[in-house]
């Protein structure tokens, strides 16, 4: 054998042993819950209440000004992440965890909901929420700023936030970014 067919079967067999890991640490994390709670005990759907109130200095960026909006939501629904992400599912803005993961699925929900007006009587998507039997709550918010889409998605422990805060966060983020 040749010293390149001796590489290429390393590589392949490098390559293997990388797939396998993955498959084997996916498959490991999949069977630890995200959130402990107990199923029995619920909170009510919809939060509402005082509009977000920010302080944002005029000179600052527009990345700190995001940041503070996003920290802003994350009080009042006690989010584990919050992403602020473009139609594609790229994060713009976004703390927590798997910020990248919630943006990508932010892009999937949007594309989801431009389609679903094809097959069903549907307007626009406002919001899709999914909910797991432990109590995590996805919730992700698409939205129009001008010739571009954006979207808000956060994962909570209990009930994600109201629509009028999703709303309250993407108008004021619209305007930031424009």
């Amino acid at each position: 054998m040749t010293p390149l067919v001796l590489l290429w079967i390393a590589s392949a067999a490098g390559a293997l042993f990388f797939f396998a890991a993955g498959y084997l640490v996916a498959r490991s994390r999949a069977s630890e819950p995200m959130f402990e709670r107990e199923p029995e005990r619920r909170l009510p759907r919809a939060t509402t209440g005082e509009p977000l109130h920010l302080e944002i200095s005029e000179g600052g960026y527009t990345s700190e000004s995001l940041t503070a909006l996003l920290a802003a939501l994350q009080g009042r629904c006690e989010a584990r992440a919050v992403a602020l992400s473009d139609d594609l599912g790229l994060p713009i803005v976004g703390f927590g965890e798997d910020v990248s993961s919630l943006a990508a699925f932010a892009g999937y929900v949007g594309d989801i909901g431009k389609r679903a007006g094809d097959f069903l009587p549907l307007g626009p998507v406002r919001r899709v929420t999914v909910e797991d039997d432990k109590g995590a709550t996805i919730t992700a918010c698409p939205f129009d700023a001008g010739a571009s889409r954006i979207a808000l998605v956060a994962l909570t422990a209990g009930p994600g936030p109201s629509p009028g805060q999703c709303s309250e966060v993407l108008r004021s983020a619209a305007s930031m970014i424009q």
